[in-house]
Order: structure tokens, then sequence, then C-alpha cells
């Protein structure tokens, strides 16, 4: 039924269903790789509900949950997935070229006062920020 259930874009009725699955499995003593197929199933659904919230966690606790039951390759991949879209959506949140300006003029100010390690800090700081900033790299290169 969760198959069906995600195959139609019913992702709480498979989550439910998926639940089930595996507390039933659990009471049954059936094989980890059963409790681990519903988990990943699981995991699969949050991760398309994600898509809409942003939320990757849940997903990647879920597929890390399968993978203590039963080490596939294809959960693997699924969790590395997650995982990687969750980090390239934090860096997009992080990125701002205004706030980049900001710690990049910190650090001129801590070079002008000698003082080496901040200026790197807050360059540092800059580039994450903005990494595309060749004005802070460019200072960067200049202190190492």
């Amino acid at each position: 039924m969760a198959a069906v259930y995600l195959e139609m874009g019913k992702f709480e009725e498979c989550i439910k269903d998926c639940d089930k699955a595996v507390e039933r499995g659990r009471e049954l003593r059936l094989d980890f790789k059963m409790i681990a197929k519903a988990l990943t199933r699981n995991g699969v659904a949050l991760v398309k509900m994600a898509k809409c919230s942003k939320d990757y966690e849940p997903a990647i606790e879920t597929f890390q949950k399968a993978l203590t039951e039963h080490r596939n390759p294809d959960t693997l991949k699924k969790l590395n997935d997650a995982e990687k879209v969750k980090k390239d959506l934090e860096q997009q949140e992080y990125f701002d070229p205004k706030i980049a300006d900001e710690e990049r003029e910190k650090g001129n100010e801590f070079f002008k006062q000698q003082k080496y390690p901040e200026a790197i800090k807050q360059y540092t700081e800059s580039l994450k920020r903005n990494p595309k900033d060749h004005k802070a790299t460019k200072q960067l290169a200049i202190q190492n």
C-alpha cells in the first residue's frame, strides 16, 4: 500500500503505512531487510515532501535508521543525495553579497590595524557569504 501511495503522491499516507509496517515487522520479528525497505520508502516520501518545505532532516534521519537495519547501497545513495540537497540549500540561504561586503570591510580595517588573524577570519567569512567575490579572494591571498 505504501508504494502505491508514494506513486500517487499521497506522501502522508505512505509515511503512515511505512510506520505501521515497521512497527508490525518488529512485532513479527521480520527480516531486517524488510524493515529497512519500509524505512527507505518512508525516507523517499519525506524527501518528496521536503521539496516543498525545504526540511530534509527527517528524511536523512529515516535513511540513517534504514541503514542501521540493513546496509543497502540504494538507501546509502538516497541518503547522500538528501544530505547534498540539504547542504546546497543551507549554502544558498547563507549566501548574501551585502553581508559579504561588510565582512570584507571589517577585514580591511583589521588589516590596516595589522591584526592579521582577525582580518583573515573576516575575509574567510566574506568568501563563505559570496564565493565569487574576487575582492575578498585577492585580500586573502595577500594575507597568506
